[in-house]
C-alpha cells in the first residue's frame, strides 16, 4: 500500500468501481498523485477535475500531466470550506475524492457539502485520512478524528457508507454513497 512511505493512489483506485468515461473532483489535488492515476483510467471520455487552493499545487498537476500527456484534467482554484467555490454544477461528478483533506480544516461539513452538491444522486465520495497515529509532519493533530467520528460526520451531511476500504499505514479510508 506504501510507495516509499507514502500512499499508493493504484492500490486505493483498485478497491473501487473506478471507469473510463467517469467524471470526477479531486478534492485538494496536492501534487496530484491520485488525480494523474484517475486520469489514465477513466481516459479521453472522462474528466477530473482537479481543485486546489494553492496555484503551485495546480502547477504540479499542470506539469505531470503534460508529462504523461493527459487531457483530460481540468484546474480550479478554490477554497473548498466556501459553497459554491469549485464553480462545478450541481450533480455533475460520479465520484468525488477526498484524500487527507479534512484532516487540514475545522470546516469538514462545509466540505462535504460541496462535495455533496457536485455528485450525482448515487455519486460516490472517497474519503482517506490520517488515523490517530499517523507521523506528525502530515497534518496536525489538532483537526485528526476518529474514522468513526469521522463517519458520522459524514454520514450526518447526506452520504451512505458503501464500504471500507483498505489502506492500511497511518491511514483510515471508506467509500460513501450520495442517497
Amino acid at each position: 500500500m506504501l510507495i516509499r512511505g507514502f500512499l499508493s493512489p493504484e492500490d486505493v483506485l483498485r478497491q473501487i468501481d473506478l471507469r473510463e468515461g467517469t467524471m470526477i473532483g479531486d478534492f485538494g489535488a496536492g501534487s496530484g498523485h491520485f488525480a494523474i492515476a484517475m486520469a489514465k483510467i477513466v481516459g479521453n471520455y472522462g474528466k477530473i477535475f482537479a481543485i486546489d487552493v494553492r496555484e503551485a499545487s495546480l502547477e504540479s498537476v499542470r506539469s505531470r500531466a503534460r508529462m504523461a500527456n493527459l487531457a483530460n484534467i481540468n484546474y480550479i482554484r478554490a477554497n473548498l470550506e466556501i459553497a459554491g467555490a469549485t464553480e462545478i454544477a450541481d450533480g455533475i461528478l460520479d465520484l468525488v475524492i477526498l484524500i487527507t483533506v479534512l484532516s487540514q480544516s475545522n470546516k469538514k461539513e462545509e466540505i462535504l457539502k460541496e462535495a455533496l452538491r457536485v455528485l450525482k444522486r448515487g455519486g460516490k465520495l472517497l474519503v482517506v485520512e490520517w488515523s490517530q497515529t499517523g507521523p506528525a509532519f502530515a497534518s496536525s493533530h489538532e483537526y485528526r478524528i476518529t474514522k468513526e467520528d469521522m463517519q458520522k460526520i459524514i454520514e450526518g451531511v447526506g452520504f451512505k457508507l458503501d464500504k471500507e476500504l483498505d489502506v492500511k499505514s497511518f491511514h483510515y479510508g471508506f467509500l460513501f454513497v450520495k442517497s
